[in-house]
């Protein structure tokens, strides 16, 4: 066997035993430095200069709000220039953030915040529940049109406020006092889960008087924005970079920012980005090119594979035509052998996906995905070439004579270009129909996918270590509902789950939901999983979490 395909399976195979081992700690973070922190040890060894830290994001964030966000490249700046009640580590483990501890009533249904009172503004002012209520109100006005505003339902009353019904003052939170803020529930729910969605950015604290004042450009002109995390905003050249510095008014002195300035630089390729790296213009990104991984895996100690929660998948408008035939969708999924592109991914990291939950997320202290493929997988990684054909002839084009040309969309990269360009042979060869590649840059891709301008269209979900947020998102109107799926039935299956307190009754309709989408076809399913980066052996204890967040205010430059 090739040297260099062995060290890549080995990888692989620790990789998906961190995700899927004997433990029911299926979290397993990265800390690249490979030792234990210690603000003493990292304040001797770090460098005495001035230091900044270089990292790329593939391409500018949309938008820096937290509550107007959707997109990874701006969770990664915006979970370290904001905090919220609470937070996770790298582990994914909850931890105090600008509240300091918290109560939960008996019955489950009422949570209560204590918020620090060293909390503050990078303007010196103290954060206050004014601040969260402010945020909480805006995110649950329609007209703000906030994607996760869903994640209010859980809190009482919030989702008849949405819809116009009754006064913010009916809603189940409470101000009690400046550092008090009181929380009650529709219906209890595990108790991690609640607190998992208190760390979404869509709860964090907003200043009013900054957002009123400057509505249009408050996220983007330094002079502005006003935050509560580890950094701040120094400079922004849009479509360039965008510099943060420590903040020296953060509350966390412990976990204070090590080093002086943190700079994002946005890189859509991946190549480019690698010569930059290699030329020491940057110090460190995730999403290495993938051509590139097995001669970086035999010759690179900077080169690091991280476990990742999350799959890739392809997803069939349901609107368009002939996508809109359940039997032509079903057709296009089992023409598909995920092993043949896995065996030929020009990275060599490809594991082929059998359903919609990738391994590491877990229900009932179990890993979700070695349970439910325990009794053989919900799709055949291999496809049913011949079930394909009977279908497609059922749906009306035997042989594929009649079937009108379809577009499959992606974004640019050489892995997803190999995948497309397989994907169209395998529908040729199996079911001899035609479909058109269509080529474009992510932020044009992700627009025609949520707008619904396409016909198949590559995509990835990196959810959280819960089953249910890779599952939730193909409910009636749901902002990453890719495949604009409606459908009243699995609807109620998703509030049924929602409402459900008996954790293993729960865990049986998660894995109804899921055998209840892989019938319908609306996703194809093609890979799990695994990050790729490379970071400059001089910068350590940078930390990257199973669901892809990463963490920057521990990172420092050694001398």
């Amino acid at each position: 066997m090739n040297k260099r395909y062995l060290i890549i399976i080995m990888c692989m195979v620790l990789i998906f035993t961190s995700l899927t081992g004997c433990s029911n700690k299926t979290d397993v973070p990265v800390n690249v430095s490979g030792e234990e922190s210690n603000l003493q040890t990292k304040e001797n060894s770090k460098s005495k200069e001035p230091t900044r830290f270089t990292w790329r994001i593939s391409t500018d964030p949309p938008t820096l709000d937290p509550q107007i966000n959707n997109k990874s490249v701006g969770n990664t700046v915006i979970d370290n220039i904001f905090e919220g009640l609470i937070r996770e580590n790298e582990k994914l483990e909850i931890q105090p953030g600008i509240a300091e501890k918290w109560d939960i009533s008996d019955d489950g249904l009422i949570y209560t915040f204590h918020l620090r009172k060293d909390a503050k503004w990078s303007d010196g002012r103290p954060v206050t529940t004014k601040d969260f209520m402010y945020s909480w109100k805006r995110a649950l006005n329609p007209e703000m049109a906030v994607p996760k505003a869903g994640d209010y339902f859980i809190i009482k009353n919030a989702e008849e406020y949405y819809k116009g019904n009754i006064e913010l003052s009916e809603v189940g939170f409470e101000m009690l006092d400046d550092y008090i803020i009181k929380i009650e529930l529709v219906f209890p729910l595990p108790e991690d889960e609640v607190l998992y969605k208190f760390t979404s950015p869509v709860f964090f604290p907003l200043r009013e008087d900054i957002i009123t004042a400057n509505p249009d450009n408050w996220t983007t002109n330094p002079d502005k924005i006003v935050t509560n995390g580890p950094f701040k905003m120094k400079s922004y050249k849009m479509n360039e970079e965008l510099l943060l510095e420590k903040d020296e008014n953060y509350w966390d002195k412990a976990n204070k920012a090590m080093v002086n300035e943190l700079r994002f630089v946005f890189i859509d390729d991946s190549l480019t980005t690698l010569r930059a790296f290699e030329a020491g213009e940057i110090d460190g990104f995730t999403g290495v090119p993938s051509e590139e991984i097995p001669r970086l895996a035999m010759e690179s100690e900077e080169f690091h594979l991280l476990p990742k929660i999350s799959f890739s998948y392809f997803a069939l408008n349901v609107n368009k035509e002939p996508l809109n035939n359940r039997k032509v969708r079903e057709a296009l999924v089992l023409a598909i052998d995920k092993v043949k592109l896995s065996e030929t991914s020009v990275s060599g990291l490809s594991k082929p996906a059998t359903g919609l939950v990738p391994f590491g997320a877990t229900s009932v202290g179990k890993d979700f995905r070695t349970e439910a493929d325990k009794n053989g997988p919900l799709l055949s990684p291999t496809g049913d070439i011949e079930k394909a054909k009977v279908v497609l002839a059922e749906a009306g084009y035997p042989d594929g004579k009649g079937f009108p040309k379809i577009e499959y969309l992606y974004n640019a990269s050489p892995e997803n270009k190999q995948t497309a360009e397989m994907l169209q042979e395998m529908w040729k060869k199996n079911l001899n129909i035609e479909v058109e590649l269509t080529n474009v840059e992510y932020k044009v891709e992700s627009e025609r996918r949520h707008s619904g301008e396409f016909q198949l269209a590559r995509s990835t979900w990196n959810g959280s270590r819960f089953p249910f947020s890779f599952l939730s998102i193909y409910a009636t109107g749901d902002y990453n509902n890719n495949p604009h799926y409606s459908n009243p039935e699995y609807d109620a299956l998703v509030n049924e789950i929602r409402t459900e307190i008996d954790l293993v009754k729960r865990d049986e309709l998660l894995h109804k939901a899921e055998k209840f989408l892989i019938d319908e076809y609306i996703v194809c399913p093609i890979s799990y999983g695994t990050s790729s980066m490379l970071l400059s052996s001089k910068a350590k204890d940078i930390r990257i979490t199973p669901t892809g967040g990463v963490i920057f205010h521990h990172v420092y430059i050694e001398d």
